[in-house]
């Protein structure tokens, strides 16, 4: 009778065991588009020995605009598929690099990563690359008025501070990521 008790245990025991686990699946960051590359980490987490592979299921940005990976060596741009073995109780770097040539837009790319042969996880990369602004040229320049200034926490301000990322908003409700230089 007692084996039964402890039967049910032992197989939750054995299929509730995580082999491993990845820290953050959507990732979004940005960067003005004159820096040479921007990135942003997240970690693959090994609970068990695993063995990996990776491959990029899809990329959309600017013409101009390359991208490359690290998991978990860096690789340059266009190599879009890797394997790796990882040991048990590690963790390794997980990231994509962004290079946007002075081109502002919009990258996203996707990775889909096969652990152990059955599992199946997609990591996403979302990064935008804004231009880089002299806020008295804008305000000059701009033909739309502008009606307030925000951190990115969403914070309204009264004037930005220069060499900061802000959010503009014009007085026809569009809004704008820039960074504000001297």
């Amino acid at each position: 009778m007692k084996t039964y008790l402890f039967l049910p245990l032992i197989l939750c025991s054995l299929f509730s065991v995580a082999q491993y686990s990845v820290d953050d699946y959507y990732i979004e960051f940005s960067a003005a588009s004159s820096v040479p590359d921007f990135y942003q980490n997240t970690y693959y987490n090994s609970d068990q020995a695993t063995d990996v592979q990776w491959r990029i299921i899809k990329d959309s940005m600017p013409s101009q605009w390359q991208f490359s990976n690290c998991f978990p060596s860096c690789f340059s741009p266009g190599i879009t598929s890797g394997t790796a073995s990882f040991e048990p109780a590690s963790q390794q770097y997980l990231n994509c690099h962004f290079y946007p040539q002075n081109v502002a837009g919009e990258g996203f790319v996707q990775m889909e990563i096969t652990t152990n042969n059955n599992f199946v996880d997609t990591v996403s990369w979302r990064g935008i690359a804004s231009d880089v602004t002299n806020i008295s040229a804008w305000k000059n320049n701009n033909s739309k008025p502008i009606v307030a200034y925000y951190t990115l926490e969403g914070k309204k301000i009264d004037k930005p501070n220069y060499n900061q990322l802000c959010i503009i908003q014009y007085k026809d409700g569009t809004f704008r990521k820039n960074l504000i230089l001297r």
